[in-house]
């Protein structure tokens, strides 16, 4: 996979949370009876080829995810259809999930709904796709039907529609309190998703396991969204 700038960060041995977020606005709102939203990789030269948007719900111990969005071709077509679980009210905010893909892969029209994160490995839904956004928080007065205003952070825009940021390497050091490196670890890398449960444990979409470096360095290759670490 292609990486863009390299971003280096050094941090004390603990569980973090790296926020980075790309802010841009699109140049008009997205509709049901507008015509599609063409969504792109990297420039408007590569369209997504396919995609699922998800909006998050992040309540206490439980994520519940609905699918709002398709993207196929390019072609971002929103669900006419979309239905919040039972409870969907209660939650303390709410993110999109968007997924995509540079190649065909298939897909699973009967999925509507599932958890959005919280378990061991990513949910089944996601692991075909090879790239995931995850916003920043939305606010809970919108109980996440405003999920078009974090679409539109997530990327640029031309005339021709949201360009997403392709992933990059993020090269992040471990030190010991001490700051000698935190060397030979394994190391669980997600994307944050949220730490409102019991036991106050970051969950998120677990993207792989990485092994420290002699220098305690990782090399992650994610999208900017923000990022948990923890130790095994």
């Amino acid at each position: 996979m292609a990486t863009a700038d390299k971003t280096r960060c050094t941090y004390p041995l603990m569980k973090q949370v790296v926020t980075l977020a790309v802010l841009s606005a699109l140049f008009g709102p997205l509709r049901a009876t507008a015509q599609p939203m063409r969504i792109f990789l990297g420039d408007s030269g590569h369209p997504v080829i396919r995609g699922e948007a998800w909006v998050i719900a992040d309540r206490w111990g439980a994520y519940p995810a609905v699918l709002v969005a398709r993207v196929k071709n390019g072609k971002m077509e929103l669900r006419s259809d979309v239905g919040f679980p039972q409870y969907w009210e209660q939650a303390f905010d709410y993110k999109l999930l968007l997924a995509v893909s540079n190649r065909p892969v298939q897909t699973w029209k009967s999925v509507l709904e599932d958890f959005g994160y919280g378990t061991p490995e990513a949910p089944e839904y996601l692991q075909r796709f090879s790239i995931i956004y995850l916003s920043s928080p939305l606010p809970k007065q919108g109980g996440g039907r405003d999920w078009q205003t974090a679409l539109r952070k997530m990327g640029g825009t031309t005339r021709r529609g949201l360009i997403l940021p392709r992933p990059v390497q993020r090269v992040i050091r471990l030190l010991y309190p001490d700051g000698k490196p935190l060397s030979a670890v394994s190391v669980p890398v997600s994307l944050y998703g949220s730490n409102q449960n019991h036991c106050g444990v970051a969950v998120g979409i677990p993207l792989r396991v990485f092994t420290t470096s002699a220098k305690g360095e990782i090399f992650v290759v994610a999208t900017d969204s923000p990022l948990s670490l923890a130790r095994p």
